[in-house]
């Protein structure tokens, strides 16, 4: 039956708790890809009752709501807090704010949701990131005491390891990922002041290559991002080998290796190195290089530091991704994978925002699929989501870098344009209609209706588009989508397929 995970949910709505038992019923989840873990939701409807559930503190997590009668779910969270709960605790508001949000975390919570928002996968995730977040918590306490004793003795490694533990603390409060990054190559130079430079390596998971996350020279750290290939450098070697590497002197090195003299050619070049790969359960995630301009500038009390320091990084490392991967199925559309829209709201306000401040021109193309019912009367709603799906990748397919693309209703799309004046925004408005019009092929399997014989359709799609520009009165996207709304709606009045400026 594999191991229960007891959940309490503190909420003073009985349908609330009746739907959230429904998103738990049937769902599982396996812990170190080998345990099955599954769900057993208990219910108390009151202030009161948490706190004597918290006093018996038998539950592996608490699920508690904003609102709790006279009360709030803030107080509560700060209650359990001083009570001493070690269970993860998750907020869940009615409406979502960002004050609110800010203030849970600062409260004690691991993570917050919205009501309205909530599915069965994303609760599901939601919760085994708050659980695998506090298991990661343990293990890099217990790295930072092991680290200690093994390294106290060494009155020559105070300095470093001081500053090893520093970053540590500071690693278990960062749950941002290029943040993180950041505070990692910050902390290895440190931990090892030899190190000249650094570079720290991630996994991609859709490839397998290596991928630069973050550089520092360790006197102006930037951040970049950019694809290597999986060659026989030493970060691929480290990653291929699962261990870690120490390289006194990479031309003798690589000297060995060919059985040439490799001299060097005057330029800045690698002299010795220091690699340890990010393990997890198994698996690679990465690896941390750090480089030095000297041969036979690292010790072997330098590889073991970092080691230690990989350990800990890995379990932070993990923690933001998954984070990460929470926050973005909480702002993405499950169907066409493009921001839901919430995601397009909270960015595209911030568009609006920067429009105004630096008086830079911005507009919004809103967009409705033409005929869409038909099509779901016609050969089912199966056929229909591929309709979406394939014209919301044409849609992405056919703007820039930096608009931002949404879902914003049922059959209806809204694309900001950054930088776009109404001329460029109509402009590429009909780009996107005319790109629309391709046709567009639905296999067999996806033929629902009963009265369709099931063999695959070439359809041709259009769709009807309002176009407007943020004016200086603009204050808010919600006024900006409106004027495109009335435009999309005289483009559905005179004929649909075509465009109209609001």
């Amino acid at each position: 039956m594999g191991k229960k995970l007891k959940i309490l949910l503190v909420d003073d709505d009985e349908e609330d708790y009746m739907i959230t038992r429904d998103h738990l019923s049937d769902r599982s989840y396996l812990a170190d890809g080998v345990e099955e873990i599954r769900f057993e939701l208990d219910w108390v409807d009151s202030y009161d009752k948490a706190l004597r559930a918290f006093e018996e503190n038998r539950y592996d997590l608490f699920l508690i709501d904003y609102q709790l009668g006279d009360k709030d779910g803030l107080s509560l969270l700060r209650q359990a807090v001083q009570m001493g709960i070690e269970a993860p605790l998750i907020l869940m508001t009615g409406q979502g704010s960002y004050q609110v949000d800010m203030e849970a975390m600062k409260a004690g919570a691991i993570d917050y949701l919205v009501k309205g928002e909530v599915t069965a996968p994303l609760l599901e995730r939601s919760i085994r990131y708050a659980i695998e977040r506090k298991r990661a918590e343990v293990e890099i306490r217990k790295t930072a005491t092991e680290i200690a004793r093994l390294y106290a003795a060494e009155a020559q490694r105070a300095r470093e390891l001081d500053a090893l533990r520093t970053a540590t603390a500071a690693l278990l409060n960062t749950i941002d990922l290029e943040t993180l990054l950041r505070q990692i190559l910050d902390a290895a130079q440190s931990a090892i002041p030899a190190a000249e430079q650094g570079f720290l390596y991630l996994v991609t998971p859709e490839t397998g290559q290596l991928q630069i996350r973050a550089i520092t020279d360790f006197t102006d750290p930037r951040i970049k991002k950019f694809s290597v290939p999986q060659n026989n450098d030493y970060p691929a070697r480290s990653v291929r080998e699962r261990r870690p590497l120490l390289i006194e002197d990479t031309l003798a090195d690589r000297a060995r290796e060919t059985g040439l003299d490799t001299q060097s050619s005057g330029q800045p070049v690698v002299r010795s190195a220091l690699l340890a790969p990010l393990l997890l359960s198994g698996n690679v995630l990465g690896v941390l290089y750090l480089t030095s301009s000297q041969p036979h500038a690292f010790t072997d009390s330098d590889l073991r530091l970092l080691m230690s320091f990989a350990t800990t990084t890995t379990a932070a490392i993990q923690n933001a991704m998954l984070h990460s991967e929470v926050q973005k199925m909480a702002l993405t559309d499950g169907l066409t994978g493009i921001f839901n829209r919430r995601g397009f709201f909270d960015l595209g306000q911030r568009e609006i925002e920067r429009a105004r401040r630096f008086n830079r021109p911005l507009s919004a193309i809103l967009i409705d699929v033409d005929h869409l019912k038909q099509i779901n009367d016609t050969y089912g709603h199966a056929a229909g989501d591929q309709v979406l799906k394939i014209v919301a990748e044409r849609f992405r397919s056919s703007v820039r870098e930096v608009d931002i693309l949404g879902r914003y209703g049922g059959d209806e799309f809204a694309i900001l344009l950054p930088e776009a004046d109404l001329f460029m925004a109509c402009a590429i408005a009909e780009r996107i209609r005319d790109r629309l019009q391709d046709p567009l092929v639905i296999p067999a399997p996806f033929i629902t209706h009963t009265n369709h014989t099931p063999t695959d359709i070439t359809l041709t799609i259009t769709a009807s588009m309002g176009v407007a520009n943020a004016l200086k009165d603009t204050r808010d996207l919600g006024s900006l989508l409106g004027r495109a709304d009335q435009a999309l709606y005289v483009a559905k009045g005179n004929g649909r397929n075509r465009v109209e400026v609001g």
